[in-house]
């Protein structure tokens, strides 16, 4: 996003809340623009490729490639609010645009949460701090602090967007921690959770590939993901509610086959997610390096996987045959060569794309903040015209 100083400079004036937008999957964290893996090391030195660490509550965070436990209630435990914060810390620390917001929440290494970045130690708590940073702002003319507010775009698959009480606990997940503090990397963080605003995965991600619909009546969404299939029908574009289900077979349960059938051979070797993932999309790097009875393996069992999944995807009322189909996910674009090899999806359409939901979050906001706007104007010339 280009830094525009006009809009930054407004923004000081009249500051309104930071937009980000965050997919929750079990198996990776996706933004508009980037992902990372749904897992968590706690005070440990591991890194991910980024070297990214957060500091939380008195902890220290890095991102790890063994992922969190399936969590069907993701509200129930901290992990994913600390994911995160992964995200929103990136965010508001590689845009220019918003370094002038970050200046004011922060005092130096360390500030907010009174952290050692050398030793990862807590040498000083409490009111010492709370003292030391508010003399700290006034003399650097910050005045009382403030926090960065967010406005978070968030979604829930769509058997669990139909409960309103799933809704309701995920924006209280957020929004009910009010003010608090975390560092990001060397970055100390003051925000606020203002609004969370909650979308339908699988529905969100057809409006980054909006084109896709302009022209067809009745269009299945297919999500593929790690532990799940989300699946709905649109007609016209609204979603048929007594469609949104989703299947425990996502791409993780093809692992997990593939494994055991190695492990059946007698083998003293495993295999690696990896390597799965390289041979399905093959790639010849991968492929050249691994065993032909692995690979064979991995076929056959991708071959069976598919049908059974695409059998149980009808079983559940979507027309693979006569309704065009949308793939999205991870999970489809592993398994594009295998569902077209079927013949069983008559008019697929593969968004090669896993980060189309949170795409998909940020473009239906906007579409909602037009809307809004265009009805608050027409709504003031109406008003100027009576007077």
């Amino acid at each position: 996003m280009a830094f525009k100083p006009e809009v930054a400079f407004k923004s000081m004036l009249t500051p309104s809340p930071i937009v980000i937008s965050v997919d929750h999957g079990n198996n990776s964290i996706k933004t508009p623009d980037s992902a990372f893996s749904s897992g968590l090391s706690k005070d440990g030195d591991e890194l991910d490729m980024k070297g990214n660490v957060v500091w939380y509550e008195e902890a220290k965070y890095t991102i790890s490639q063994k992922r969190v436990p399936q969590q069907n209630d993701k509200t129930k435990t901290s992990d994913f609010f600390i994911l995160t914060l992964f995200a929103v810390g990136e965010h508001l620390t590689k845009d220019p645009g918003l370094r002038y917001l970050i200046r004011g929440t922060g005092t130096g290494a360390g500030a907010g949460a009174g952290i050692n970045v050398a030793s990862g130690t807590i040498p000083r708590t409490g009111q010492e701090i709370e003292d030391e940073e508010s003399e700290n702002r006034q003399r650097q003319g910050y005045g009382q602090t403030q926090a960065i507010q967010i406005e978070l775009l968030t979604g829930l698959p769509p058997e669990h967007f139909k409960n309103k009480e799933m809704r309701l606990d995920l924006e209280r997940y957020f929004t009910g921690k009010k003010v608090f503090d975390f560092k990001f990397n060397n970055t100390p963080l003051r925000i606020e959770f203002v609004k969370t605003r909650v979308y339908c995965q699988g529905f969100a991600a057809t409006y980054a590939f909006s084109e896709q619909l302009d022209d067809t009546a009745a269009v299945n969404i297919v999500d593929i993901g790690g532990v799940t299939v989300d699946m709905m029908l649109l007609v016209d574009g609204e979603i048929m509610m007594d469609t949104l289900t989703n299947l425990n077979l996502g791409i993780d349960f093809l692992y997990k086959k593939i494994k055991q059938k190695i492990r059946s051979t007698g083998t003293k070797h495993g295999i690696r997610n990896d390597t799965i993932e390289g041979v399905l999309k093959e790639d010849k790097r991968v492929s050249e390096g691994c065993s032909p009875k692995y690979i064979e393996i991995i076929t056959e069992e991708a071959k069976i996987f598919t049908r059974q999944l695409l059998q149980n995807i009808s079983e559940e009322g979507l027309d693979l045959i006569n309704d065009k189909t949308i793939l999205v996910g991870g999970g489809a674009i592993l398994l594009k060569k295998f569902i077209r090899e079927t013949k069983m999806v008559s008019k697929p359409f593969f968004a090669n794309n896993q980060l189309a939901n949170a795409q998909g979050y940020l473009k239906i906001h906007e579409m909602l903040t037009e809307r809004a706007k265009a009805r608050r104007a027409a709504q003031t010339a109406q008003s100027n015209q009576s007077n």
